[in-house]
């Protein structure tokens, strides 16, 4: 049942972050946390995979000797294409062919043995053959060897999203005078929702609890999902000090500012690339920030923007009192590295292994 939107939710608002896994960066030396999120591996994405953790995920294409030649991004949830892919196998099957620079894609490739198009192949079949072939253990079209298609990491899903944005629209008052509770305080309160030390959860904790504190109510906007709003370009500059032209950056499967009903412009894909005849490629541009030539899909991600999109009320439009908690000391390192250091520790192991 279609429920029409709530006519009290009038203002739209942006909760916005950089792309760069800064928990993987924190936990690890810089160059090594850089390398650690870029890694193949076995599964073709195992970086990807397992600490691309920030609502984007990219592949790099590289030339023989190396060289970054193309950096794509996406924020395609999964849950999307599962959808796709169980009602519209042949769109499916066309629009993954366009992320490839394919004419055209065979229906294994997306969906492995089992034929999408055959009598008696229900929408639960081909989601479930889709799932196979470009979730659980991506194909080449969603692995980063020819394409990506949508995110694979854990958290990066629709019910991930939902679940911390729905845990994240309480306000806990603390301290005198009463006020909102900054996120390190609010975080450990969410049974897990969100986690300490992203880029991502805690602006988002913090804001939607403001929201939440003035007593306004929150939805989602439509279309649900997560999308890139903008690109630090004038970070990167050339070899001769010149700063890379925002034209070098390809948005796509989203919508202009012009044409959004807020001015707003969000895309769900974004490529960076030198366009032929320039001379250079993508590992010839410096980040000026950091005075480092791009050597890795997460220098790139540095400067993405990334945005859930809101529609709230006024404030004073929720009565209810706030939810109250009691102060509690802030943890001397909230920041949870178990999980990079194993990813870590495997990926040494797999360089040694070659």
């Amino acid at each position: 049942m279609v429920h029409p939107p709530d006519v009290r939710l009038g203002e739209t608002t942006m909760v916005d972050w950089t792309g760069l896994p800064l928990r993987v960066a924190s936990c690890l030396p810089r160059k090594d946390g850089l390398a650690l999120l870029d890694w193949q591996g076995m599964s073709g994405c195992e970086g990807r995979q397992r600490l691309q953790e920030e609502y984007v995920e990219w592949r790099v294409v590289r030339d023989p000797d190396g060289g970054v030649r193309r950096v794509e991004f996406t924020t395609e949830l999964a849950d999307f294409w599962r959808v796709l892919a169980a009602h519209a196998p042949a769109e499916a099957l066309r629009v993954a062919a366009t992320f490839a620079g394919e004419p055209s894609l065979p229906a294994a490739a997306l969906f492995g043995s089992t034929d999408p198009f055959a009598a008696g192949v229900s929408p639960e079949d081909r989601e479930a053959a889709f799932a196979a072939a470009m979730l659980d253990e991506p194909g080449p079209y969603n692995s980063g060897d020819r394409s990506l298609c949508c995110m694979v990491h854990p958290s990066n899903t629709l019910q991930a999203l939902v679940t911390l944005l729905s845990a994240a629209a309480f306000s806990f008052v603390t301290g005198e005078p009463a006020g909102c509770a900054p996120a390190w305080q609010t975080i450990p309160l969410l049974s897990g929702a969100a986690q300490d030390g992203r880029g991502s959860d805690p602006v988002l904790v913090e804001r939607l609890g403001r929201l939440a504190f003035e007593g306004r109510l929150i939805g989602i906007d439509d279309p649900v999902g997560m999308f890139i709003v903008g690109v630090e370009h004038s970070r990167l500059h050339r070899p001769d000090g010149r700063p890379v032209p925002p034209e070098w950056f390809s948005f796509g499967r989203g919508m202009a500012a012009g044409g959004a009903a807020d001015g707003r412009a969000r895309y769900r894909r974004l490529v960076l690339e030198v366009p032929p005849g320039e001379g250079l490629r993508v590992s010839d541009l410096v980040d000026t920030a950091t005075e480092q030539p791009i050597a890795f899909g997460c220098q790139v991600a540095d400067l993405v923007q990334l945005a859930v999109v809101l529609k709230v009320s006024a404030p004073g439009a929720l009565k209810e009192h706030p939810r109250q908690c009691e102060p509690i000391p802030r943890p001397a390192d909230g920041l949870s590295c178990a999980g990079v250091l194993d990813a870590w520790a495997d990926f040494r192991a797999a360089g040694a292994a070659r």
